[in-house]
This record gives C-alpha cells, sequence and structure tokens, in this order.
C-alpha cells in the first residue's frame, strides 16, 4: 500500500504506511464517527461496538496533556489492546510500562510515535502486551476486584467503630 502523507511545510509525499493495520483501525473509527446514528442510540450493544473498534486496533492510544484517569484505558484491556499513554494525572497507575503498554511524556510527539511503532512492528510483543492487558482487566479492574477492594474498605471502617 502506498499513501499520501504530510510532508514538510504542507508538501505530500508518498511512502508505505508503517502498521497499516493502526492506519485501517483509525480509518475506520474516523468513519464510524461520521456514522449519522451513534452508538447510544442505535439497537446494537456498545460494548459489541467498541468490540468491533478495538479488534481493528493494535494499540490504543491516549495522548492526553492532562487527565485525572482514563476510563476508555481499562476498555482497551479488556479488549486485550495494549496502550501508549502520556504519563499525566491517573494514567501511569494502571500502565505497566512494557509490560501491557507504553508511558511517554505529554507533548512528544517522536516518543508517542515510537512508542505506537513498537508495537505496530512487533506482533509477538504486541500479543504478550495484549494477554497481559486482558489479564489485568480482568484481575485488577473486573467488577468483582472492584467490588472486594470496597468491602475491605467498609470492613476497615466497621473495624475502627467497633472498637
Amino acid at each position: 500500500d502506498v499513501h499520501d502523507v504530510p510532508g514538510d511545510r504542507g508538501s505530500v509525499r508518498r511512502r508505505p504506511p508503517p502498521g497499516g493495520d493502526l492506519l485501517a483501525a483509525l480509518g475506520a473509527a474516523r468513519d464510524d464517527a461520521r456514522d449519522p446514528q451513534p452508538v447510544r442510540r442505535g439497537a446494537r450493544d456498545p460494548l459489541e461496538e467498541v468490540g468491533a473498534l478495538m479488534g481493528l486496533a493494535t494499540v490504543a492510544v491516549y495522548p492526553y496533556r492532562s487527565s485525572t484517569q482514563s476510563g476508555a484505558l481499562q476498555v482497551a484491556y479488556t479488549f486485550g489492546r495494549p496502550v501508549v499513554a502520556t504519563i499525566v494525572g491517573g494514567l501511569p497507575g494502571p500502565v505497566e510500562h512494557g509490560r501491557n503498554g507504553f508511558l511517554v511524556p505529554p507533548e512528544s510527539p517522536s516518543a508517542l510515535a515510537q512508542g505506537i511503532l513498537k508495537l505496530v512492528n512487533n506482533r509477538e510483543l504486541t500479543k504478550v502486551m495484549g494477554e497481559y492487558a486482558r489479564h489485568v482487566s480482568e484481575t485488577r479492574f473486573s467488577w468483582r476486584s472492584v467490588a472486594r477492594r470496597i468491602i475491605q474498605v467498609y470492613e476497615g471502617f466497621l473495624e475502627k467503630e467497633s472498637t
């Protein structure tokens, strides 16, 4: 495949894209975003909709400049997708650098691109990191795990009250 890509000073150059499947996923997401029937109005299950898009993606990218946290990041893990996220707010918490994704400095396009390309160009690494991402989703971020932590907090409060 050869695609037009922006060049310096607005020129266009032609070259094969690195990670064509990533570009395909982004194109599908763009096309879906233009769909006049948003997911929330459709009869289909939103999780199926997201799953279809995640199925096209190699990596989920979160290039935030600031953030407290991102539920979308855990959604990527649910579908076994490694992430590339910026080191802002609460994002570094769920991302284990090199295990389920890569952390990069905010406002660093080159670092962001390097993280994306590491995954797009290495299917085995993407597979291993995606499997670990799913494991994290099923253990650390599952409803059962969250409920267990909440119960522990309440039990701690009850113990303090009874003493």
